[in-house]
């Protein structure tokens, strides 16, 4: 673990997986007895024990579309296919450096064609059909954490921003040529003005899209820009208003010092989860540190944060909004259905639960 973690430090990619990877002790309410279950309405659970995952908090799950479940977690090697009853079907991709074997999973999404377009951290992704066959390899930005399908077998994947540059956010990846065609949204913001704080942040952007529009999130601002299909700004709201958001403080005296990041860290809140929902409207979890404790010896450190959810109507307008939610861990574009992570009983810690909702 301390080997990844030099190695993203040295890359300056990402020193932290904000909010993904290394939570030791998170909070994680159980959805049953959370105010939640009156937005919500329980579908179902999936009981996850053939494979080990370290923090089960920090997997992300999408489906494809004969339901089964694709899990894929950054610390891992390989995306898990389970079955909707939660049983191992295969394992897809493995370690290493060579077409269709990773490292550092960041995202998984699967395409309009039913394939799996898995994304290693440090920039290297393969495209999977459901029997997880090689199909193809492509060359993508580092540390890409989310995607969104878009019309004619093409993907919208995010880049980082660079200091001191205006460069697009958004790229537009064509699955048929294997080239990146066009890109978009330029910055709205000088990474040099946060004192080094974004190296730290997982994703300058998240979208979603509703199939005609796409909706564009800067996670630390707490602002959304609403783009057409083809990346024509059509309106931007710079404060969606959340009750318990704290978007991320400009520095003006150069780089942050060491000993004030742990403070700057837990000083800001960030979105990392967005979703587009069958009432047309978006679902965003965003999440606090309310511990970042110091480096220890092995690489590790010791984190606690809290979740809060919300829902908004695409004028960024809160229709929802809960504090101290259970982890959203995906969504299952086919059936509209939502996985949150439910602690395990304490008396087996290698078990995964995963409860499936919809929204009421």
């Amino acid at each position: 673990m301390s080997q990844y973690l030099s190695i993203l430090y040295n890359h300056t990619i990402s020193t932290i997986i904000l909010c993904t990877i290394f939570l030791l002790v998170s909070t994680n309410q159980i959805l049953s007895q959370n105010e939640l279950d009156e937005k919500f309405q329980v579908v179902g659970h999936l009981e996850i024990n053939e494979v080990f995952f370290s923090d089960p908090s920090s997997i992300k799950i999408t489906t494809d579309s004969s339901g089964d479940i694709l899990i894929s977690d950054i610390l891992q090697k390989s995306v898990f296919k389970f079955n909707n009853q939660g049983n191992l079907v295969r394992t897809i991709g493995r370690e290493g450096q060579g077409p269709g074997e990773f490292n550092y999973i960041s995202h998984v999404t699967v395409t309009f064609e039913d394939n799996y377009l898995v994304v290693d951290a440090m920039g290297r992704s393969a495209l999977f059909d459901t029997n997880g066959d090689l199909v193809d390899t492509y060359l993508l930005p580092a540390m890409i954490t989310n995607m969104t399908n878009l019309p004619e077998n093409k993907v919208l994947i995010p880049s980082r921003g660079i200091g001191g540059v205006k460069s697009n956010l958004l790229q537009i990846l064509n699955m048929d040529t294997g080239k990146v065609e066009s890109g978009f949204f330029e910055q709205p913001f000088d990474v040099i003005e946060y004192g080094g704080v974004l190296a730290m942040v997982t994703s300058y952007v998240h979208t979603a899209t509703d199939g005609n529009s796409i909706f564009a999130i800067i996670p630390f601002l707490n602002s959304m820009y609403h783009f057409d299909i083809n990346g024509n700004l059509q309106r931007k709201f710079e404060d969606i208003g959340f009750s318990h958001f704290r978007p991320l403080q400009k520095y003006s005296r150069g780089r942050i010092p060491n000993e004030k990041v742990s403070e700057t860290m837990m000083s800001f809140s960030t979105i990392d989860r967005v979703f587009y929902t069958s009432r047309e409207t978006l679902l965003i979890q965003y999440c606090d540190y309310t511990k970042f404790g110091a480096f220890r010896p092995d690489g590790t450190f010791e984190t606690e944060i809290i979740y809060s959810l919300a829902e908004i109507d695409l004028s960024g307008n809160i229709l929802f909004e809960q504090r101290d939610t259970p982890r959203l861990l995906g969504h299952d574009t086919f059936s509209d259905q939502y996985f949150f992570y439910e602690k395990p009983n304490e008396l087996n810690d290698d078990q995964v639960i995963i409860t499936k909702v919809i929204i009421k």
